[in-house]
């Protein structure tokens, strides 16, 4: 019987994690981007200015998407595990 692999969830997070804090910060920079394309560059507090609400968006995105990578594997687990008890009655 196999077993939920929770490495590969957690490796998979973290990787999701890493992409929306980059879609974030990409997003929160914009306008910083198109000031520097002008050739005016602003300071680098500016850059770096992450919200509290968007902490939040981050940690709840991929709290949500762990927990769907989770259930996805523990519904195919128990679908597999009763396949292999009807495989043994016939």
């Amino acid at each position: 019987m196999e077993q939920i692999n929770h490495k590969k969830i957690a490796i998979k997070t973290v990787i999701y994690f890493l992409l929306v804090t980059l879609i974030i910060f990409l997003l929160n920079s914009f306008g910083n981007f198109r000031e520097s394309f002008n050739g005016n560059i602003p300071p680098l507090s500016n850059w770096f200015n992450f919200k509290i609400r968007n902490i939040l968006l981050i940690l709840v995105l991929s709290a949500y998407y762990y927990y769907s990578i989770f259930s996805k594997q523990k519904k195919r687990l128990k679908l597999e595990n009763k396949m292999q008890n009807q495989a043994k009655v016939y």
